[in-house]
C-alpha cells in the first residue's frame, strides 16, 4: 500500500482547521478535488478517516494517525521550504574555511563565531594549518575560501585575492625580559639572544631569516623549532628567548602585558599582506560574498594598527 504524501498532508490540514473548505482554501484546491483526495486515501487505507456525519469535520483514530504523519510531513516541507529559500539568499549552506593556526586563534575565531550569530543557518568548516597546504587544498576544491598571507598567490594556477590587512613582523619576549629595558637594542644584543623558530615550511620562517639575515644576523642562536604558533607564544611567554610573529594576530597579548616588542629598530620590519584567497574558477556564491563582504566591514575596524617596539 503506497500512500501518496500529498494527501496526507492535506488530511493534516483538515483535521487542524476542522473544515473542508477552509482546508482548500488553505491548501490552493477545489473543494470537490480536496474530497476527491480524501476518498483515494480512504479507499488505500482501506478505512474511514473522516466522520462526515456532524456539520465539524472530525477525524477517526486511524484519520488522526495519519494526520499527525501528515502533520510531519508539513513541517519538513515548510523547513525545506526555508531553508532553500535562505541558501538562495545566501543565509544558509555550508562555508569551508581555511586559516593559518595564529590568525585563526587570535583573529578570526571571534569573527567567524560573530558572523554565525547573525546567520543562525550556516554551518563553517574550518581547516587551521601551514598556508602552502591550504593553498593545495583550495586548489583542489577541498575549500572555499583561505584566508591569510597574500605573498603564495600565483594567478597562473587560478587563484585570486583580495586584501583585508596590512602588519609588521616583529621580534617578541616576555614581559619582563632584559631586552626590555633599553630604549634601542643592537645587533650585537641579539647575537646573544637564543631564538624560537618556525618550521622550514612556514612562510614565517621564511621571513624571519630573510629580515634577520638583512640585519645582519646571518647565525642565530637556535634553542627550539616549533611547528605550532601557539605554542610558540606559551615557550616565549616561560622563557628568554626570542621569536618573529606578526604583530596584529598577538596584539591582544602586547595589551595585557603577556608579550613585548623588542626594540630592535637597526632595520625596517617585514610587512604582511593578509586577505581572502579563491578560486578564478569557482562560481562565488551568494553565501561567500556575504562572508566576504562581511570580513571586508568588519576586519579594519576590528584589526587595528601594527604595533610600536617597546609596547
Amino acid at each position: 500500500m503506497t500512500l501518496d504524501p500529498r494527501h496526507l498532508l492535506q488530511l493534516s490540514v483538515i483535521i487542524e482547521l476542522g473544515s473542508f473548505s477552509l482546508a482548500a482554501e488553505q491548501l490552493h484546491l477545489t473543494q470537490p478535488a480536496l474530497s476527491r483526495n480524501m476518498k483515494i486515501l480512504e479507499d488505500r487505507v482501506g478505512a474511514l478517516l473522516i466522520d462526515r456525519s456532524n456539520k465539524k469535520v472530525q477525524a477517526t483514530e486511524v484519520g488522526r494517525a495519519l494526520a499527525a504523519q501528515g502533520h510531519s510531513i508539513r513541517m519538513a516541507t515548510n523547513q525545506a521550504s526555508e531553508h532553500a529559500r535562505d541558501v538562495s539568499e545566501g543565509k544558509a549552506g555550508l562555508l569551508r574555511i581555511g586559516v593559518p593556526p595564529m590568525i585563526s586563534e587570535y583573529l578570526l575565531s571571534a569573527l567567524i563565531t560573530d558572523f554565525l550569530k547573525d546567520n543562525p543557518n550556516v554551518t563553517c568548516v574550518v581547516t587551521s594549518t601551514l598556508m602552502l597546504d591550504l593553498i593545495d587544498k583550495l586548489e583542489l576544491g577541498q575549500l572555499d575560501v583561505v584566508i591569510g598571507p597574500l605573498v603564495l598567490i600565483d594567478e597562473s594556477r587560478g587563484l585570486q585575492a583580495q586584501q583585508l590587512w596590512s602588519d609588521s613582523v616583529n621580534i617578541f619576549c616576555r614581559k619582563g625580559h632584559p631586552l626590555t629595558q633599553y630604549a634601542q637594542v643592537s645587533t650585537q644584543q641579539l647575537r646573544g639572544e637564543k631564538w624560537i623558530i618556525h618550521p622550514k615550511r612556514s612562510f614565517l620562517r621564511a621571513q624571519m631569516d630573510s629580515y634577520l639575515i638583512s640585519a645582519g644576523l646571518t647565525e642565530i642562536g637556535v634553542a627550539i623549532e616549533v611547528d605550532s604558533p601557539i605554542s610558540i607564544i606559551a615557550l616565549v611567554q616561560s622563557s628568554n628567548y626570542l621569536t618573529m610573529l606578526p604583530s596584529l594576530p598577538v596584539q591582544s597579548l602586547v595589551d595585557a602585558g603577556q608579550l613585548c616588542v623588542v626594540p630592535f629598530l637597526q632595520s625596517d620590519m617585514p610587512t604582511r599582506h593578509a586577505g581572502l584567497i579563491t578560486r578564478t574558477t569557482d562560481m562565488r556564491t551568494l553565501l561567500l560574498d556575504r562572508f566576504v563582504s562581511y570580513l571586508m566591514q568588519t576586519c579594519p575596524g576590528r584589526m587595528g594598527s601594527g604595533l610600536k617596539p617597546g609596547a
